[in-house]
């Protein structure tokens, strides 16, 4: 499970979110296959953004935001790469949706931020500053952290473009502040040595959802010999390859709409035993930040 980070935008009510973009301008296929890749869904809102009531008065706003898409992380590329290896390997395809693994290659890079992502973060430094300009002034920019990774750091540096421009260019915010991973922060979530993982429940659900996936792709494929585990390591290549090309992939093709609400299971179970509420320690790792965002929130910072 790849660890989560971070970037806090402190604009001066508090707005948590993954991104502020438009929807229908990144959606490659019906919401309910796109909607179902976990972790790797690009944002989108679950109800249009409702402006404040009217007796109410905005006056500090504070933004939670994730890295946008990038690369598998290596860990992640091994996986991909071994269950890729296998695929490629049968002797026929029998099933035409596969054909065209007679010529691929695996182009990926690892990690980094792809343009989809600095797609993201700019365009939702450009919203953020169409909903609380108000609150902005030559004395008064955005305060802008971030932790460590270079994919964070380059969300962060998009966000503070995009709003700039959305501004043209008269509020132009740096990003202040970058954690380090290996040090005290509170905007990563592997600070508690002591927390568990979510394999357990995972392994067990991969174990049922699996199998028959595999048995299907083994019969369009002679020799493949894919397993229950490949499984979960081939869905998200359909994710990644789109996003990186922004255009649909073939690998897409190769599971149906229940096989993808499947695997969105297996990413919830990842997290919520991972990092969320099913993990004992869960909420700890979260102490940190919500501590900084109470002091904010109370000015006693």
């Amino acid at each position: 499970m790849a660890a989560l980070a971070w970037l806090w935008l402190f604009l001066f009510l508090v707005t948590p979110c993954h991104a502020f973009e438009s929807h229908e301008d990144s959606l490659f296929f019906p919401p309910e296959i796109q909607h179902s890749w976990a972790a790797y869904t690009p944002y989108f809102p679950v109800e249009p953004y409702p402006s404040p009531p009217s007796h109410c008065t905005i006056t500090q706003v504070d933004i939670l935001q994730r890295h946008g898409a990038r690369f598998p992380t290596s860990g992640a590329t091994t996986q991909i790469k071994a269950a890729l290896e296998k695929l490629q390997s049968a002797t026929i395809f029998l099933d035409p949706k596969l054909s065209f693994l007679r010529n691929y290659t695996y182009a990926l890079g690892t990690n980094d931020l792809i343009p989809f992502g600095a797609m993201q973060s700019n365009t939702a430094g450009k919203e953020a500053f169409r909903r609380y300009s108000a609150l902005i002034s030559g004395d008064a920019l955005p305060f802008v952290r971030a932790s460590s990774s270079s994919r964070v750091v380059d969300s962060a540096n998009n966000w503070t473009a995009g709003l700039s421009m959305a501004s043209n260019h008269r509020f132009n915010p740096v990003l202040s502040v970058v954690l380090q991973e290996n040090l005290n922060d509170t905007l990563d979530d592997s600070m508690c040595p002591n927390a568990g993982s979510s394999d357990a429940q995972t392994s067990i659900w991969t174990s049922i959802y699996g199998p028959p996936i595999a048995a299907r792709l083994n019969a369009q494929a002679p020799s493949a010999n894919l397993t229950a585990p490949d499984i979960s390591n081939l869905i998200p290549q359909c994710a990644f390859d789109t996003l990186f090309k922004e255009a649909p992939s073939p690998f897409c093709d190769l599971f149906t709409r229940e096989e993808f609400a499947q695997f969105e299971y297996f990413g919830d179970l990842d997290k919520f035993y991972g990092t969320g509420s099913g993990q004992p320690l869960g909420r700890v790792q979260g102490v940190g930040y919500v501590n900084e965002l109470l002091a904010r929130l109370t000015a006693t910072a």
